[in-house]
């Protein structure tokens, strides 16, 4: 199968394109129409294997899946409603037959359709590593941002955190893939952007970010961009039943990562609104903590004492005095 074939088959698993597109694949470039009033709102993130999944213990539904939903969780986080997508694949020459990449196009043309979002174009290269790159196009009338935390603010945070963090464990105990899933690995692999809860905190959360980097470490750059501080209350931090049999450790859930839930600062005025919004959406929002003038950010376990993490969260490349990127590697970086 050469380069054109591949896109063409890989193209008919997607969604087509519909309203808003002048110009769709096929074309050198997609020609977009954002609706009166509203602005667009771009993301990208990409899936590398070695680095965020292993082709071996995921299945590849859950691949294609997932690369749609990180950059959703991103919309999510600014308020913005997806509508258009392109996708570019990285491939080993001769090593993944098409049975495998069509099953990466079934997951994410499955959660794609489920939020209404058309592939308008993409690319397809060689490389050493399979990769999955994703441009995620959505629209705004108002958007959410990191900056506008102020003093007084309350922290929440949708569902529940670490579950990601302690599947990863789960699945690279395993020598391949699993049969049957366990909800810990489930919620690795298959996360749930929460988009419509994002749209629903527009005009009443004052800062919001999603958390895939772990809380600790997202909640820190949301407080930097806004220039305060906070308490974190970390026996607040809701966990799932499933961690709850796993584990006593609340590391997993501050520190994994992964989770892709919502983290929103509200003034306390606006709690019960964003509280009512989120029971219609049969979603948990849990308040954690409190925005204060500090500029720093505090942990206190249930007696009031100071929490101090040995990991914050992750990162993918720190820069040595060099100027050369290195790669700091920890568990929630992988799937």
């Amino acid at each position: 199968m050469d380069e054109f074939e591949l896109i063409e088959r890989w193209l008919e698993r997607l969604p087509v394109p519909g309203s808003g597109v002048l110009v769709g694949p096929g074309d050198d470039a997609a020609v977009l129409v954002p609706r009166p009033g509203h602005r667009l709102v771009v993301t990208t993130d990409a899936v590398v294997e070695g680095v965020h999944f292993d082709a071996g213990r995921v299945p590849p539904a859950a691949i294609g899946h997932k690369a749609l939903a990180v950059n959703l969780s991103d919309l999510a986080a600014m308020g913005a409603r997806p509508r258009w997508s392109t996708v570019a694949l990285t491939l080993p020459p001769g090593r993944l037959p098409w049975s495998f990449l069509r099953r990466i196009a079934d997951g994410l043309g499955a959660l794609a359709r489920a939020h209404g979002v058309a592939v308008v174009g993409g690319n397809v290269s060689a490389g050493d590593v399979f990769s999955l790159t994703l441009t995620l196009v959505g629209e705004a009338r108002q958007v959410l941002r990191r900056k506008g935390a102020r003093p007084g603010d309350r922290i929440l945070v949708t569902g529940t955190l670490g579950d990601a963090a302690l599947g990863l464990a789960s699945l690279a105990a395993r020598s391949g893939p699993p049969r049957r899933m366990s909800v810990l690995e489930a919620r690795q692999v298959r996360p749930t952007p929460r988009v419509e809860m994002g749209l629903a905190a527009v005009g009443l959360a004052s800062a919001a970010i999603d958390v895939s980097d772990g809380l600790v470490q997202d909640l820190g750059h949301l407080l930097r961009e806004s220039g305060v501080g906070a308490t974190l209350f970390a026996h607040r931090v809701p966990r799932s039943r499933a961690y709850q049999r796993a584990t006593t450790d609340l590391g997993p859930a501050l520190s994994g990562g992964e989770d892709y839930e919502l983290c929103l600062t509200a003034p306390p005025r606006k709690v019960p609104a964003l509280s009512r919004r989120a029971r219609a959406l049969r979603l948990r929002l849990t308040e954690i903590g409190e925005v204060d003038e500090s500029g720093t950010l505090r942990i206190l376990d249930d007696r009031g004492r100071p929490i101090r993490l040995a990991q914050v969260g992750y990162t993918h490349h720190t820069l040595t005095r060099t100027g050369r990127g290195r790669r700091r590697r920890r568990g929630a970086g992988r799937c």
